[in-house]
């Protein structure tokens, strides 16, 4: 390939990570035990980031933190729960919520917490 090529190549692998990062609120479906799949994305690329950032599932139903690239923390962030596990690239971590409330996760090597405030790869489960 030439320069040129890589460059396009790599151009537009980071213009669709970019779209994807722009998905606001995914809903699982309306039964429950669906499964909703989180997605850990970061390259050389592409900021680190959780695609979707803000998901809405029912009481009962699973999510699953899964790392496409690069490698990730599932870290509970806000005081109303603990889960922290690792994802290196290709992994994944599944975790059912049986109780309604908003639960709070961040990865812990692309974010921080600032004034109580996530700052970077932070993101947002409401459990309804």
């Amino acid at each position: 390939m030439t320069g040129t090529r890589v460059r396009i190549v790599i151009a537009s692998v980071a213009a669709l990570l970019m779209v994807s990062a722009f998905s606001a609120v995914v809903s699982a479906s309306p039964h429950r035990g669906a499964v909703t799949t989180i997605r850990a994305v970061g390259s050389l690329y592409a900021s680190p980031h959780w695609s979707p950032k803000r998901v809405s599932i029912e009481e009962g139903s699973r999510v699953k933190w899964h790392a496409v690239s690069g490698n990730h923390t599932v870290t509970a962030y806000g005081g109303n729960w603990h889960f922290r596990h690792s994802l290196s690239e290709g992994t994944s971590v599944t975790r059912r919520f049986a109780d309604s409330g908003t639960y709070r996760f961040r990865c812990s090597f692309h974010s921080s917490i600032v004034n109580g405030q996530c700052q970077g790869m932070c993101g947002k489960l409401v459990v309804h």
